[in-house]
């Protein structure tokens, strides 16, 4: 993963219903410090005139990996015990 910005929707997953006004817009992660373990993800929400833009930052310091993270919260989605992150 290179330090680049994100120049447009090319880099880009956009989830947008056909013939709708919703659009839900995951960039690209980018590592800023070039070190391979974090990265930052901009994510954006829109509909009818509303939208809501955030960031979210992603350790790979830990053995887990987003995939098995994602996959442990489908598996336990009835809820668990203690604090996850």
């Amino acid at each position: 993963m290179t330090n680049r910005p994100v120049t447009g929707e090319e880099d880009c997953l956009v989830i947008a219903p056909p013939g709708s006004t919703q659009r839900w817009i995951v960039h690209r992660p980018v590592d800023h410090y070039g070190d391979g373990y974090v990265y930052e993800i901009v994510v954006e929400i829109s509909d009818d005139g509303i939208s809501a833009k955030s960031s979210a930052t992603l350790d790979g310091e830990t053995p887990e990996n987003l995939r098995d993270f994602l996959d442990g919260l489908a598996r336990d989605w009835r809820g668990w015990s203690g604090i996850r992150s």
